[in-house]
């Protein structure tokens, strides 16, 4: 519209219109931009800028841009974004007159940033409320699995014994930091930038904290340079949900892992798993694989707003527009993983048995004889040289190390120089895979008596976090 530019004689060439645009991305932002108009709008009739009869016009038309946007009635074909479009179509249903007073006191500048911060706020706590789902879900899986017996894995390595509840918990307190993270990000995310104009205000006595109410705002960001130039409260709040689709698709990695023949340790259930069209035995994780792949992706997005944003001066710039489009791909990839992630994980079946096989086939259980040997009195050390011989030893002879006897023990010491004396019985409890998770006495440890302490200090975290939503 050549309303728009009364500064140039010509306009613009429809190629580079096309390039510097960004319509296609701001269409999932449109509805908000709607939105802020709206408020900005009634304040402007408050402050007596416009008057009631054009204010009914005004709203009425946005009603109608939000309607004929949803429906494709609006052709965005060769717009450059959404913000004069949607003014240019209150223009055109309200004449100049009226249309031409919603943009006072207000630019495209901070516009966006309160589009932005609102799209954000949005998808943020709509993440956090299923992310604390699935956080209850878990605890209530834990909790019927505190004697699920399975190996850890230090290096990919058979490491110490633990349980499956010991390990979920280990991802509910990783998930619980997440939640955290993404909280304290409202604070920032609920400050209104609309009203700061393009950097430094405007001598037209707006009210910004009355916008600010209206679109749900706790309050405002007051630097209008800050409000307009900023894009660190939008980086900080997309690195949390980038932390926390790492720390997804870390675990959607164990799991792809386990499912394998090789581990055996669970499947996948029918309804999220897929098939290969032509080898026709496979069960194929590519739910949890594109998880994986969509993390690489949002840290990609990352990596590219930060780069943008680090090589700028202050002030708006344009290749910021570049930098809204990631921050919306962003939370996008983030609520669409989690989804799909809390569905895959809910329908996990588990193979006990096969937990436990793998722990007496191999040498999981060494660490607890080592601590068998410091009990008596053997300096951690030389117990720790002393039951690597003995595995060594055991290797050659192909025998499990649950086939040793308190002999081989006592022998291996007696080679250097340490008497000690070991019962049939605590040998036995040491080489249990269950009596090694009930001998852990440290905090944390998954023992299932402080797996059920911590099941229940989370759910009281849990609840305090769902309280906190309610405010």
């Amino acid at each position: 519209m050549k309303i728009f530019r009364g500064r140039l004689s010509k306009q613009m060439d429809p190629k580079l219109s096309e390039f510097i645009g960004s319509i296609e991305e701001d269409m999932k932002i449109a509805e908000i931009d709607i939105d802020v108009i709206k408020a900005h709008s009634t304040m402007l009739n408050k402050v007596g800028i416009i008057n009631d009869e054009d204010l009914k016009k005004i709203l009425k038309a946005l009603e109608k841009a939000r309607k004929d946007l949803i429906s494709g009635k609006i052709d965005i074909k060769g717009k450059i974004d959404i913000h004069p479009l949607i003014e240019e179509y209150i223009i055109e249903e309200c004449g100049i007159e009226v249309g031409g007073k919603t943009h006072t006191g207000k630019s495209r500048n901070d516009q966006v940033m309160a589009d932005m911060h609102i799209f954000v706020r949005n998808g943020s706590l709509r993440i956090l409320r299923r992310l604390l789902d699935l956080i209850r879900e878990l605890l209530e899986i834990a909790e019927k699995n505190k004697e699920t017996v399975m190996p850890a894995y230090t290096h990919l390595q058979h490491a110490q014994v633990t349980t499956y509840a010991h390990y979920l918990l280990c991802y509910v307190d990783a998930f619980l930091r997440d939640a955290e993270r993404i909280l304290t990000t409202l604070y920032y995310l609920n400050l209104n930038p609309l009203g700061s104009n393009a950097c430094a205000g405007s001598s037209i006595e707006i009210d910004r904290e009355c916008t600010s109410e209206l679109l749900g705002f706790e309050g405002v960001l007051e630097n209008s340079l800050d409000a307009t130039s900023n894009r660190d409260i939008l980086l900080d709040s997309i690195s949390r949900l980038v932390l926390l689709l790492v720390t997804i698709s870390r675990m959607s990695r164990d799991i792809i892992i386990w499912s394998t023949y090789e581990f055996g340790f669970l499947e996948l259930a029918d309804e999220v798993a897929d098939v290969s069209t032509s080898m026709p035995q496979k069960k194929n994780p590519d739910v949890l694989e594109v998880i994986c792949g969509k993390t690489g992706k949002a840290l990609g997005n990352l990596v590219h707003c930060f780069s943008t944003v680090s090589c700028l001066p202050t002030g708006y710039s344009r290749d910021l527009q570049e930098v809204k489009a990631s921050v919306i791909e962003v939370v996008e990839i983030a609520e669409e993983v989690l989804e799909a992630f809390s569905k895959v994980v809910s329908k996990i079946i588990l193979k006990p048995e096969r937990m436990r096989e793998v722990i007496t086939e191999n040498y999981v259980l060494a660490v607890d004889l080592t601590e068998l040997l410091v009990k008596k009195g053997i300096p951690f050390r030389e117990a720790h040289f002393i039951v690597g011989k003995l595995v060594r030893k055991l290797i050659e002879e192909g025998k499990k190390l649950s086939e040793i006897s308190p002999k081989d023990l006592v022998e291996e010491c007696r080679k250097i120089g340490r008497e000690v004396e070991i019962g049939d019985e605590e040998l036995k409890n040491v080489t249990d895979p269950l009596g090694s998770v009930y001998a852990k006495r440290t905090v944390g440890s998954p023992n299932p008596a402080e797996v059920e302490r911590m099941i229940r200090d989370r759910k009281s975290k849990l609840d305090k976090f769902f309280e906190s939503l309610k405010n």
